[in-house]
């Protein structure tokens, strides 16, 4: 069996896709249950990561290949059998008619529990509401929302739904001609607005339990919420004597228990719910973080790692689970498989500072106990690669450059420095602190050691492409990107560059291979906002302009604040003739960034040729701001005082 059966992935020189194949087969292999396993995937990593850099792809593994985009699963909920029928005709049915057909649907949907907490029978009844008549909508509009006001107990994304579709909250002035403001507030702040509360999913009545009984039970666990920070109120006991004796299966209401003893310090209990809830729903995976938590806080550590292996097995890549995980890890002095799993956390959410703290205390005890050893050991190149990472990732550099500079001496003996690892660390110890020459220098001399040692210098072939890139050396950074891409055909990165470098060559034969890298790098990590951003570039330059404002509008929505997109959103949209969109688009870029002058400067000059005098005043005011030349100002004044003048002259019909 080879380390790449071991860690569970086929060769590649791609050490994110390792050290994630390696963070996920740690859940499987507990050193205190496994210690001969555990042993084996460390050894199995370790060598996984050698082979990388002498890993050199087939002919077949090389070529580039088609990734299509997975269909899109199909989600929706299961709608009942009452639902699926078309509810009204608007063509046939009367007003009156219509209405009373939907308020009909509506209380029997409600009536039904398990096929009220499914959005998808909502949908099945008001999807077609566009196409109603407007007297027919409005009456549904104030009669639905009495009715969510006198039967709150409807999950929070049916409500956003309704929401979504009748308005509400936008016509708000409208609805206080028919409901008192108390009302009003009660509905839309409760119902609308506050959209957190308990769940209403995987609630299990007893057979036969009636509308009364199922509405007594979620208003009495409603209550419960109110009360769980006050230990004193005997209604308090009451209501919990009350739910109990209901003998419903929510795992909410477990929850609440359990968040309940847990306030008050009742850790024992609050585990006994906890417990239950696992016991009672083992996919839910809620209750298994809060066995971890509970077991981790009371010191059972071997105990919380299994309940957090329980919650990964649900979903491998939950963060809190894998810092839990890593946290029991840490409790074991094992700091690289800790390590790995804080980095998977932060994987999932970037902005983690819990994460990142526990990151930088790793590896501070890395180099910590990786010098000690040295001493010892002074030629043991595997610590020293842990305290070069390690430096390099609490950004210690010049720690590192220190560190490293004996390291890459010519006369000093070590494989590492004959891989080229050594001088590779050292670039980016150069790069990090803006040194680029001395950068350059260190990845050419780690891509000539790796080479001569029959190494693939990978990542030094990725560094020089991108350097090359930066600086505008497109030639030779695609002759770089391209021996990148023969040993990792599927990084979206090298593709990017690679298709930006053959861009900036702005050599028209280059822009079709441009096109199909980026295209490729797309299918491969379609939330990667800067592949749309060079992909509307290579759009551009072929003027193929629909396709680069349908780019620019999906950047737009991971930053929807940038002025310079949407400046050039407005540009394009301008060469489509979509003056409205095109106007919208500067407008937008004025107000992200008000010294845009070119961006007012466009949208006065398109509301002005289109008449729009409204535009053109709030685009006189953003000039204005820019701070615009005066004189333009004044002519561009002038002629929107002209056109006022001369509708106000027009005769009256």
């Amino acid at each position: 069996m080879t380390c790449w059966d071991i860690i569970g992935i086929s060769a590649t020189v791609d050490k994110r896709a390792i050290k994630r194949a390696y963070a996920s087969k740690l859940k499987k292999h507990r050193p205190d249950e496994d210690p001969e396993g555990f042993k084996q995937l460390r050894l199995a990593y370790e060598e996984a990561l050698e082979e990388a850099k002498s890993y050199h792809p087939t002919q077949e593994q090389s070529a580039p290949q088609s990734s299509p985009v997975p269909a899109a699963e199909n989600t929706a909920a299961q709608v009942a059998p009452h639902a699926q029928r078309e509810i009204i005709d608007s063509d046939r049915d009367s007003c009156e008619q219509a209405v009373t057909k939907l308020q009909q649907a509506v209380v029997e949907l409600y009536e039904d529990f398990n096929a009220r907490i499914q959005l998808g029978n909502w949908q099945a009844i008001f999807d077609q509401a566009e196409t109603w008549d407007i007297e027919v909508l409005q009456h549904v509009a104030l009669g639905l929302l009495q009715f969510i006001g006198r039967n709150p107990f409807i999950p929070s994304e049916v409500i956003s739904y309704l929401e979504s579709q009748f308005a509400w909250q936008e016509n708000h002035s409208w609805l206080q001609q028919y409901f008192e403001e108390d009302f009003l507030r009660y509905v839309l702040n409760h119902a609308i607005v506050c959209r957190w509360g308990p769940s209403y999913r995987d609630i299990r009545f007893p057979e036969n339990s009636d509308l009364e009984t199922v509405e007594t039970y979620l208003r009495q666990r409603k209550l419960l919420t109110y009360l769980l920070d006050d230990p004193e109120d005997d209604e308090r006991d009451a209501l919990l004597s009350a739910l109990q004796g209901h003998n419903v299966q929510d795992p909410e209401l477990y929850r609440l228990l359990s968040s309940l003893y847990l306030n008050e310090g009742d850790l024992a209990r609050a585990l006994q719910y906890s417990e239950q809830l696992n016991n009672t729903f083992s996919g839910n995976i809620d209750g298994h973080l809060r066995s971890a938590n509970l077991y981790y806080r009371q010191g059972y550590f071997s105990a919380a790692f299994s309940a957090y292996e329980s919650a990964l097995a649900i979903d491998e890549e939950h963060p809190l689970a894998l810092k839990g995980l890593a946290a029991c890890y840490l409790q074991r002095c094992d700091l690289f498989a800790s390590k790995h799993l804080f980095e998977q956390a932060l994987a999932q959410v970037p902005f983690d500072m819990e994460a990142r703290i526990q990151l930088v205390q790793i590896n501070q005890k890395i180099i910590q106990q990786g010098l000690e050893h040295l001493e010892k050991h002074p030629k043991d190149t595997r610590e020293q690669r842990y305290v070069a990472e390690g430096y390099l990732e609490i950004g210690a550099y010049h720690e590192a450059i220190q560190f490293l500079l004996p390291l890459t001496k010519s006369g000093f003996f070590s494989k590492a420095d004959r891989d080229g690892e050594f001088h590779y660390l050292l670039g980016l110890a150069y790069e990090a602190i803006d040194q680029l020459e001395a950068a350059e220098n260190t990845f050419n001399r780690s891509l000539n050691l790796a080479v001569m040692s029959g190494g693939n210098g990978y990542e030094a072939l990725v560094k020089l492409g991108e350097t090359a890139y930066v600086n505008n050396k497109f030639k030779w950074a695609e002759k770089m990107l391209l021996q990148a891409r023969h040993f990792n055909p599927e990084s979206s990165k090298v593709l990017r560059l690679l298709a930006g470098c053959q861009l900036g060559q702005e050599e028209p034969e280059k822009l079709d291979e441009a096109l199909e890298n980026i295209n490729h790098a797309i299918r491969i990590n379609s939330e990667e906002h800067h592949s749309y951003t060079l992909r509307a570039l290579i759009f551009r330059a072929t003027e193929n302009y629909a396709a680069e404002a349908a780019d620019l509008k999906q950047v737009l929505e991971y930053c929807p604040t940038c002025s310079k997109h949407w400046h050039k959103l407005g540009l394009c949209l301008l060469k489509l003739q979509q003056l409205d969109e095109a106007m919208t688009a500067f407008e937008n870029a004025t107000l992200y960034n008000t010294a845009r002058r070119d961006s007012a400067l466009q949208w006065i000059q398109i509301a002005l040729g289109t008449g729009n005098r409204d535009s053109a005043q709030l685009a006189l005011e953003a000039l204005e701001r820019a701070k615009a030349d005066p004189a333009q100002i004044t002519l561009f004044k002038e002629t929107i005082e002209r056109m006022n003048s001369e509708v106000a002259n027009e005769p009256s019909a």
